[in-house]
C-alpha cells in the first residue's frame, strides 16, 4: 500500500513537472492558441490522471500513465510524437491485466508506421479484440483511434488544424473513458462470484458451465490440482493454507486480470467448500440412519424374544394351570369352594387374553423373502372383525418387519378406536417400491401426528420409507406405507 503512494505521489509529480515544458515546446513550435495549448497539455494529464484514479491493475494503470508521459514528451521533443501511440496499442492489447508479453512489437510497429498505418493497425487491433470477446473498452478505443487517424490522414490537405483538434478530442476521450470503463469492470467482477454460485450451479461442473458462459470460453475446466495444466492456460486456485486444490483450465484472455482471477478462484473456493459440507453431511445423514435402523432391529429382536419366552413359559403355564382347574371345579365335594375356583379361572382367562393382546403385534416367525403374508395371514386369523389380505410383492427383513408392524397397529387403531366393521389390507410393487395400505370403513378422524402413526412414520423412516394417513371424519381411515424395494414379487395370496 505505501509503493502505491509513492507511485501516485512520484507520477503526478513528473506530470506537473512536464507540463511546463511542453507548454514551452508548444509555442516554440508557433501554437499561438492558448486554447489548444491547453487542450494538448490537458490530454496527457488526463491520461496521467485517470491512471492514477482509476480502479484498474497496477501494470494497466503505468501504461496509461505512459501514455499521457509520452504525450507531454512529444511536445518537447518532436521525435517523440508517435511514441504515446505504440504504448495505447499495447495499453489496450493488454487491458485489463496490463500485460505487455507479446505486445511490445504492435507498440514498435505504431511507432515506426506512418499515419495510414497506424490507422490500419489500431483497426486490426479492435478487430482481435472483438474476436477474443474482450472487454468492450479497448475494443472501442482501438476502433475511434483508428477512425480519427484514418480521418485526419484524410482530411490533413484540406483542413490539417481541424484534423489535429479531432485527433486530440479522441484521445482524451480515451483516457477519460479509462477510469470509467475500470470500475464497471470492478463492478462486474464483485458480481461474477454470485453469478457463478446462482442457482442453477451444481458442483465443479456446473460452476465451470457457468464460468464458461460468463467469459464466451468454452474450453473452461476445473479439474483437480494434481491433473495440471496440460498446454493451456491455467489458473491455480489454492485453499486457506495456500494448499493447491483445483486447476481452471481455459482460453481466456479474461482471467489474466488478478481481480478477476481472484473472484473465479474464491467461487471455485466456495463450491469445492460445499461439496466438501455436503459430502460429510449426507455421510453423517447415511451413519444416522444405519444407526437408527440397527436400533429399531435391535428393539424388534427383543420384542420378538419377549414375545417368544411369554408363549413359551407364561402362556403356556397359564394354560396348563387352566386345565389342571377344570376338573377341581367340576367336582362336587369342591362345591364350597367353587366362588373362589371360579375366580381364579376368570384371572387365568384375563391373564391369557393379556398375553395374547401382547404378542398378537409381533410377527409370529422372522420375516423377509416373501414371509410378510404369512405373518399378515395370521394377524387378520387373530383380528375381532374380518380381514381381507392381498400380497403381490416381496423385500427384505427389514423392509417387511416395518410394514408387519405399520399394519398390525393400523389394524389395532380400526378395532380399538375407529369402531371398524371391515379392514382390507393390501401389499403390492408399485414404481420400484413396496407399499402396503390397510383400510378401514371406521369413523375415521385420526391423527397423523399422534404418538402411534408418528412412531411408525419413524420406523419407515428408518428403512427409507414413508407414511402417509388419510383419515377424513365419518369416511373411514387409509394408511399407507412405502419402503424402498427392487426384490421380485411373490405369488398371490389371498383371503
Amino acid at each position: 500500500m505505501r509503493r502505491d503512494r509513492i507511485a501516485v505521489v512520484a507520477g503526478a509529480a513528473t506530470t506537473v513537472g512536464l507540463v511546463p515544458f511542453a507548454v514551452a515546446g508548444d509555442v516554440a513550435r508557433l501554437v499561438r492558441d492558448p486554447r489548444l495549448i491547453a487542450l494538448d497539455v490537458a490530454v496527457g494529464a488526463v491520461f496521467s490522471l485517470a491512471a492514477l484514479v482509476a480502479p484498474a491493475a497496477r501494470g494497466e494503470r503505468l501504461l496509461m500513465w505512459c501514455v499521457g508521459t509520452a504525450w507531454l514528451a512529444g511536445s518537447i521533443l518532436p521525435a517523440a510524437g508517435t511514441l504515446h501511440q505504440g504504448l495505447l496499442a499495447v495499453a489496450l492489447l493488454g487491458y485489463p491485466a496490463g500485460r505487455i508479453r507479446g505486445r511490445p512489437l504492435a507498440g514498435l510497429v505504431a511507432a515506426v508506421l506512418p499515419q495510414l498505418g497506424v490507422a490500419a493497425l489500431f483497426g486490426a487491433i479492435a478487430a482481435y479484440l472483438v474476436a477474443r470477446r474482450r472487454h468492450p473498452y479497448p475494443a472501442v478505443a482501438a476502433a475511434a483511434m483508428a477512425l480519427v487517424l484514418f480521418g485526419e490522414w484524410a482530411a490533413a490537405r484540406f483542413d490539417p488544424g481541424t484534423a489535429i483538434l479531432l485527433y486530440e478530442v479522441t484521445l482524451g476521450a480515451v483516457g477519460v473513458a479509462f477510469p470509467f470503463a475500470a470500475r464497471a469492470d470492478a463492478i462486474r467482477r464483485g458480481r461474477l462470484a454470485d453469478r457463478l454460485l446462482g442457482p442453477g450451479t451444481a458442483g465443479l461442473a456446473g460452476l465451470a458451465a457457468a464460468l464458461a458462459g460468463s467469459l464466451g470460453d468454452p474450453t473452461v475446466a476445473i479439474v483437480p490440482a494434481d491433473a495440471g495444466a496440460a498446454g493451456r492456460r491455467a489458473l491455480r486456485v489454492d485453499d486457506d493454507q495456500g494448499r493447491p486444490v483445483a486447476i481452471v483450465r481455459h482460453s481466456s484472455e479474461a482471467l489474466a486480470d488478478p481481480p478477476t482471477a481472484a473472484a473465479v478462484a474464491t467461487a471455485v473456493r466456495l463450491v469445492l467448500t460445499k461439496t466438501r459440507l455436503q459430502r460429510e453431511q449426507d455421510d453423517l445423514l447415511r451413519l444416522q440412519a444405519q444407526a437408527q435402523a440397527r436400533l429399531v432391529a435391535a428393539a424388534d429382536r427383543q420384542r420378538e424374544q419377549i414375545a417368544a419366552e411369554l408363549k413359551e413359559r407364561v402362556e403356556r403355564r397359564l394354560r396348563r394351570a387352566g386345565s389342571a382347574l377344570e376338573p377341581v371345579r367340576s367336582d362336587a365335594r369342591n362345591g364350597d369352594a367353587a366362588p373362589a375356583l371360579e375366580v381364579v379361572a376368570r384371572e387365568l382367562d384375563s391373564a391369557i387374553r393379556e398375553i395374547t393382546a401382547l404378542v398378537w403385534a409381533v410377527p409370529p416367525a422372522e420375516l423377509g423373502d416373501g414371509r410378510l403374508a404369512g405373518a399378515l395371514h395370521s394377524l387378520a386369523r387373530s383380528s375381532p372383525v374380518p380381514v381381507s389380505v392381498t400380497v403381490t410383492a416381496a423385500a427384505g427383513r427389514a423392509a417387511e418387519t416395518a410394514l408387519f408392524y405399520v399394519c398390525s397397529e393400523a389394524l389395532a387403531n380400526a378395532v380399538k378406536h375407529a369402531g371398524a366393521g371391515r379392514v382390507r389390507i393390501e401389499v403390492d410393487r408399485r414404481d420400484g417400491a413396496i407399499r402396503a395400505t390397510v383400510a378401514d370403513d371406521g369413523c375415521g378422524g385420526a391423527d397423523p401426528y399422534g404418538s402411534g402413526l408418528q412412531g411408525l412414520a419413524d420406523r419407515l423412516a428408518a428403512v427409507g420409507g414413508r407414511l402417509r394417513v388419510d383419515s377424513p371424519p365419518g369416511a373411514g381411515t387409509t394408511v399407507a406405507a412405502t419402503v424402498p424395494s427392487a426384490r421380485p414379487g411373490v405369488e398371490p395370496a389371498h383371503s
